[in-house]
């Protein structure tokens, strides 16, 4: 018993000591890198990949770095082969490394939108929107911040809104700031999370549609009315479908609705109320 004893506490020491060491060669080519010698950088942090423990934070910190080095080039196949990894990685994304004091919540999220931004500049615009669609409907955004997880799909949207520009798409792309503008009732959904103050976000998507549709902002809005009065509620998804323009919209209401307050429900949304006010002046 002793023995094992013994055994268990110099294998604690040894893991501890070999983490330690990785740690540091992290932190030396974090300087190398920023010191512009990236070569040196990317052979540490490649180390450390290949030393660390698989479920290690260590190992976490080494594939997020060499991520974002890759998508900041144009070596495709290594980022492909790191945001494989990173979507791979096993550590709980709220764990955090006491050596390094650094939590992982939201590494798959932020890797995924490094993906678009990376097909963007490059003007392959259908890749670019595969990843937002991922990191919109797929991947967790992690907050218990109703206002934060607004921001972020409103921020997600207009991503979606200038890559469907890019692509020619202008009714779809617009379609995408309508959508999110009428889903807006998170509230409904995550019941006991913090709903701060303002609505900035809100108003700039608002102040965004309206700057799209403002030239014929009548017979968009016109358009919208009829919509509207002609939607309907399904129950079981608790979705609002109306279409607009020849566009079909399922609308996540996270509630059961009647036809009426379905119709209430649109209309008190920020951006509707925005665009009617601007017409009007």
């Amino acid at each position: 018993m002793k023995y094992l004893l013994l055994v268990l506490v110099v294998f604690a020491y040894e893991t501890t000591f070999s983490q330690k060491k990785i740690d540091k060669q992290i932190n030396q080519a974090n300087a190398f890198y920023k010191a512009g010698d990236k070569e040196k950088a990317i052979n540490l942090w490649k180390k450390a990949e290949s030393q660390a423990d698989k479920t290690s934070a260590n190992y976490g910190k080494a594939l997020r770095n060499l991520l974002f080095h890759y998508s900041q080039g144009t070596d495709e196949g290594n980022l492909k082969n790191y945001y494989s990894k990173i979507m791979k990685f096993k550590l709980n994304a709220f764990d955090s490394n006491e050596d390094i004091g650094e939590s992982f919540l939201n590494t798959k999220y932020h890797s995924t939108m490094l993906m678009a931004s990376f097909y963007k500049k490059r003007m392959a615009y259908s890749k670019a929107l595969h990843y937002i669609e991922l990191a919109d409907e797929s991947i967790v955004f992690n907050t218990n911040s109703i206002t934060n997880f607004s921001d972020n799909k409103i921020d997600l949207a207009m991503w979606k809104y200038w890559l469907y520009v890019d692509l020619g798409k202008k009714d779809l792309a617009l379609s995408k700031l309508i959508k999110r503008a009428f889903e807006y009732e998170y509230k409904a959904m995550y019941r006991s999370w913090n709903m701060e103050s303002g609505q900035q976000k809100e108003n700039e998507l608002a102040q965004m549609i309206y700057g799209v549709i403002e030239e014929n902002a009548d017979l968009y809005i016109k358009e919208i009315d009829q919509a509207i009065e002609g939607l309907s509620f399904n129950e079981e998804s608790k979705q609002i479908k109306l279409t607009i323009r020849g566009i079909h919209y399922e609308i996540d209401t996270y509630q059961n609705l009647s036809v009426a307050s379905s119709k209430q429900h649109l209309k008190e949304a920020i951006f509707y109320q925005y665009i009617n006010v601007q017409n009007r002046k």
